[in-house]
């Protein structure tokens, strides 16, 4: 069979429904804190690496000296950008996971503080973990081909 054959047809892939924090100034001018809900939606390759190519993209227009000549970006920092370039694709709204969570890359920033950052990203990876484990029983992958199959 071929993939497109697996597809069509199949179920929508899986969303896990999660709550955090995000800050942010609400309608009076005020700092505040909320709890927002959205989902987790599965970032594939080819998204994966559009994120980490728009995360090196910013960070190289960002760490430039007075003269243009490109610094040396930190570790940390690459690894943070990473991060929340592959949230902000995995991040849906909660009422329509087909629609992102943000409405752009630079309110995700300024939405999330970096621990909250992390903990989303740990519990994304981990939730890609359970959907696609490293292995599988063999009823399990019986139980699999023959959903593909249609049977």
């Amino acid at each position: 069979m071929k993939l497109g054959q697996f597809l069509s047809g199949a179920a929508q892939a899986p969303t896990k429904a999660i709550s955090f924090p995000v800050v942010g100034v609400n309608g009076q001018g005020v700092k505040s804190r909320a709890t927002a809900r959205a989902v987790f939606a599965f970032v594939d390759e080819h998204q994966r690496a559009e994120a980490l190519r728009d995360a090196h993209a910013y960070l190289a227009r960002l760490y430039v000296d007075k003269d243009g000549t490109p610094l040396q970006v930190p570790p940390r920092r690459r690894d943070e950008e990473e991060t929340y370039q592959v949230l902000f694709r995995a991040l849906r709204d909660a009422d329509d996971p087909d629609q992102p969570f943000a409405e752009t890359m630079l309110a995700l920033r300024h939405a999330l503080v970096d621990q909250v950052a992390d903990q989303l990203a740990r519990a994304y990876r981990k939730w890609v973990d359970e959907e696609f484990p490293d292995s599988i029983t063999r009823d399990k992958f019986d139980e699999l081909v023959a959903e593909a199959e249609g049977k």
